[in-house]
């Protein structure tokens, strides 16, 4: 009797193309590719047929989709398709997160309470928990995911691959323990869980298709290990393969040539007839397996290693075979370097054997120091999906790079042509378009760091993939198109966060970051593009963990560190004495959100009004002051004592000083002269302190009101339903502070709270959004009435559901009377 299944992961129209070539399989198709076709009852009818034959059909979530383009799949069409389909398919797997263990664990125990058996997903990469230990007892069978990567041991990395599988280990001996078997997601061969096949019932691979589109062919092979006879599969080029790796032995090509020449094929492509041969050399070597027993597979492992003498000689075994296909968890994310040209593959093998590391390259800072590094923007399509590529130099012969999920679900049709992909590229918008993301915060986007990468990529023409190829899918071309070329300089970079300046582009001007998010389920990275535009290195929350860049690296565009005075230049010291600069340079604020600006596409300092409510240019007009300046003209030099003593007559006692005349004295103590440097004294550093933290603390000062009105009557059906309903704020209607407000203030306070908010308090004391949800906020665009209370045009309503039953008490009792919003104003005599 078969213990094992090997289900072929595979595309509804491949796996059509199959059947009609005569070659049949057990499949795993995804409801990522279900949803795209409008046959799916033709569909669903040969499947059934095919079942009646004896084979098995599993549904895969789309899961993997899912977290590559969030909102592909939703949990309610997953359920709406598994719960009208479940005599369609053998075995279903649970709508995953693979970013969350949380949320996987939610739900596959939403589907179990609608009566479906899906199979509960264990990614090895998340942490344990004792609701995975719960699972684990209660199920029969599970699916094990992202084991591939994790037992590949290599040469020098063989101690750091073999810790890793510890994760693995840990899941085969829990699942001997509670006789628990397990799908191995997405794994290319048995032959890594060679030592715990004993808890494997079924497995699926893409890798029979993948192979071939990197040139390659799967084949049958066998090696005699602890007394017994194993099979396993090892990929050679292809005929028509050009990767210069290893050729077919000739036994092989005549096995080729024989099941060529078996039958009349549909197709005369020679990449599909190899497909259909590899299918066939992995049935065979399925067929093998089954007939073994698997606990003495595990019993003869266990015999190899004790002659083996070593876990490095046994292991080494589990690394003869060569399938071709990366983990798509593997470091380079989900766009490898795709190398579409032939130049492209010597430069990558060139750089692999450099002296560089063969990781990312993020956290290196370029050479020479401080220096503008080439990048490139790329759209990369295949089929109907699509990302954004940026790339950008790092060493001499190197690129760093990352993949932005920049595309919206579903909102291109096919990319096959250049013509399409330019066309898509001409609609790109950083605020967002019909088919692209908002780049700019607070929208933040998925992303994957890539692998370093050749610099030929920077001068990529456009071009279209063949289907098959590397960087196109098995029946889609991949589309490549240059959105833009530019020019970037490094920020601060560190292990989970890195800061980019772009400049002279149309797209991505200003600052640039990826930052990790951690989670204890795992972690994913982000990327946005700035509003503000102050670098993080001048920020105070850098200088309170005493965070700096390396010794003569300034972390900030060039064009700041030219208008940095020349005392507080950093980069030009090292260690202690640099971060005494830079701290300097941040107390000073003589760099600040407010006055770090874009011009001419440059990140630059403006010269700021001393307040934005008032123009200075009407402040410097007060008389005493047009005298005051003539005296101080061309005297600083030789009197800058008694002139800052003028400056202070002029304002007086400081705490009492008109704002006016706060404003005059730092405008003029900011000017050219005082920030290049060419008048200095302490006396004016003093007094220009002052001025300004006086400006700061009036602008701080605030006082507290609060704003209190009733409920609207409740009505039957609101009562039943637990909503609250009632006026925020009315437009120039005296509160008990005598305060009023117009509609003006009242739209836009609405407006913020909606859009930044959103939080709900109890009596000013304390937040309780989790007992109150919003389900209404809007402006009253007419006077109406609601049983019988008046609205007046302009007035803020919201409308509550309340989730809590002492909270929805106290309103039905009259306890609870209405809404109350508070905050903090400053309050200012009225002029008039």
């Amino acid at each position: 009797m078969a213990w094992l299944t090997y289900y072929f992961a595979i595309e509804p129209g491949v796996f059509k193309l199959c059947l009609d070539n005569g070659v049949n399989f057990d499949a795993l198709i995804s409801l990522a590719y279900l949803k795209k076709r409008n046959d799916l009852e033709d569909l669903h009818a040969i499947i059934k047929k095919q079942r009646a034959a004896g084979h098995k059909f599993m549904l895969d979530s789309g899961g993997f989709t899912n977290f590559q383009q969030p909102g592909t799949i939703s949990m309610e069409a997953y359920m709406e398709y598994v719960s009208a389909n479940k005599d369609v398919w053998n075995e279903v797997v649970t709508l995953d997160d693979l970013g969350s263990r949380k949320n996987t664990i939610s739900a596959f125990r939403y589907i179990k309470r609608q009566g479906i058996n899906a199979l509960f997903v264990d990614h090895v990469r998340l942490a344990e928990t004792p609701e995975v230990e719960k699972i684990w007892k209660a199920e029969p069978k599970l699916c094990l995911s992202s084991w591939g990567t994790l037992v590949k041991p290599d040469g020098p990395q063989l101690a750091r691959e073999v810790n890793a599988s510890s994760e693995m280990v840990k899941r085969a001996e829990r699942g001997r323990k509670v006789n628990t078997k397990v799908h191995l997601l997405a794994i290319s061969s048995l032959l890594k869980f060679l030592p715990h096949l004993d808890i494997v019932s079924s497995v699926d691979s893409a890798s029979w298709t993948r192979s071939c589109g990197f040139g390659k062919m799967l084949v049958r092979q066998t090696k005699d290990i602890g007394g017994i006879t194993i099979p396993y599969l090892k990929s050679y080029d292809a005929p028509f393969s050009r990767s210069g790796g290893a050729p077919a032995p000739p036994d092989v090509l005549k096995r080729l040539k024989a099941f060529k020449n078996s039958k009349r094929w549909t197709t005369d492509k020679e990449r599909r007839i190899v497909e259909f041969f590899a299918i066939n050399e992995i049935q065979q070597y399925v067929s093998e397996l089954n007939s073994m027993k698997p606990e003495s597979i595990v019993a003869a492992f266990k015999r190899y290693k004790s002659e083996a003498g070593s876990i490095k000689k046994a292991y080494s075994f589990l690394n003869i075979e060569d399938i071709a296909g990366a983990d798509p968890w593997d470091a380079g994310g989900f766009d490898e370097v795709v190398e579409a040209e032939i130049a492209i593959e010597k430069a990558q093998q060139l750089l692999a054997k450099a002296e560089a590391p063969k990781d990312t390259g993020l956290l290196e800072y370029p050479t020479p120091k401080n220096s503008q590094r080439k990048a490139v923007a790329q759209l990369h399509f295949r089929g109907r999906t699509g990302h954004l590529d940026l790339r950008v130099q790092a060493g001499s012969n190197y690129l760093i790079g990352w993949t932005i999920a920049a595309q919206k679900p579903d909102a291109i049709a096919s990319v096959e042509t250049l013509q399409q992909a330019k066309e898509l590229a001409g609609s790109f918008d950083p605020a967002g378009s019909k088919w692209n993301k908002p780049l700019v915060a607070p929208m933040k986007l998925f992303a994957t760091p890539k692998r370093r990468h050749p610099t030929v990529w920077l001068n990529l023409k456009d071009q279209v993939v063949k289907p098959g190829q590397t960087g196109a899918t098995a029946m889609e071309p991949g589309v490549f198109t240059v959105l833009e070329h530019f020019n970037v300089e490094y920020g601060m970079q560190k292990q989970e966060f890195h800061e980019y300046f772009a400049e002279g582009s149309k797209y991505f001007n200003g600052i640039l970051y990826f930052r990790e998010i951690k989670r204890p389920e795992g972690s994913s990275w982000a990327f946005w593009k700035s509003k503000e535009l102050l670098p993080t290195v001048l920020t105070k929350g850098q200088v309170d963990s005493g965070a700096m860049p390396p010794d003569g690296y300034s972390a900030m565009p060039l064009s700041l560190m030219e208008q940095t005075p020349e005392e507080y230049r950093f980069w030009t010291k090292a260690g202690a004495e640099a971060k005494k600069l830079r701290d300097e340079l941040v107390a000073s604020k003589y760099f600040t959100p407010e006055n770090v600006k874009l011009v001419d596409g440059k990140i630059k300092r403006v010269e700021q009004k001393a307040d934005a409510a008032k123009d200075i240019s009407e402040d410097v007009k007060l008389e005493a002051w047009q005298k005051l300046r003539e005296e101080l003209v061309g005297t600083w030099k030789e009197e800058p004592e008694q002139n800052v003593k003028k400056l202070r007559a002029f304002l007086g006692e400081i705490r009492q000083a008109e704002d006016r005349r706060l404003r005059i004295v730092q405008n003029y103590l900011v000017g050219t002269a005082f920030r290049t440097g060419a008048i200095q004294h302490p006396a004016i550093d003093k007094l220009l302190k002052e001025v300004q933290e006086e400006l700061e603390r009036r602008k701080e000062k605030t006082e507290k009101f609060e704003h209190e009105t009733v409920l609207l009557p409740i009505e039957k059906q609101q009562e039943e339903e637990r909503i609250a309903f009632g006026i925020v704020l009315e437009p120039e209607t005296q509160d008990s502070q005598g305060d009023k407000i117009s509609d003006a203030e009242i739209r836009e306070a609405a407006h913020k709270w909606l859009a930044k908010f959103q939080d709900r308090g109890f009596m000013h004391e304390k937040i309780i959004n989790g007992k109150i949800e919003i389900y209404e906020s809007y402006i009253a665009p007419v006077d109406f009435a609601v049983g019988g209370t008046k609205v007046k045009k302009g007035t803020w309503l919201l409308m509550y559901h309340i989730l809590d039953d002492a909270l929805w008490a106290d309103i039905k009792s009259g306890k609870l009377t209405g809404f109350s919003i508070g905050g903090f104003a400053r309050r200012v005599k009225d002029p008039k």
